[in-house]
């Protein structure tokens, strides 16, 4: 009886919580300035149909013209296609940040999410210049 009640107030707490999560609207170039005068924006790639494997967007954080983060959401439509996009998408991210360009080579088995990819990616990065 007590584990029941417990599992009925973990349950109520976590749908409690999920109510009350609040998300952030994905906005395309935004140009803000800090107290120092650096300029930072946020900069949404095209949304790329990666064939079956759903749609993939690319976001750009950049400061003073550099990029600091990139970050990809693909809607996956399979089980196999998330796992692939779990495994590709934080290395793409990566070696964006490190080219600064959209000129990489794409992730071994995850040929078609490398090359969404980089075409949000280049769409972002001209949004850029």
């Amino acid at each position: 009886m007590k584990r029941t009640i417990l599992a009925l107030m973990t349950t109520v707490a976590g749908v409690i919580y999920l109510l009350t999560y609040k998300t952030v609207p994905l906005t395309a170039a935004t140009p803000s300035t800090d107290v120092q005068g650096a300029t930072s924006e946020t900069i949404t790639g095209d949304t790329v149909q990666a064939e079956d494997h759903g749609p993939l967007t690319v976001t750009l954080f950049v400061e003073d013209g550099k990029i600091v983060r990139a970050t990809a959401v693909q809607e996956s439509t399979s089980a196999r296609s998330r796992e692939i996009s779990q495994r590709a998408l934080p290395q793409l991210n990566e070696v964006a940040l490190t080219a600064q360009t959209d000129g990489f080579d794409t992730v071994s088995g995850a040929t078609i999410t490398s090359e969404a990819y980089e075409t949000s990616l280049q769409s972002a990065l001209d949004q850029l210049r």
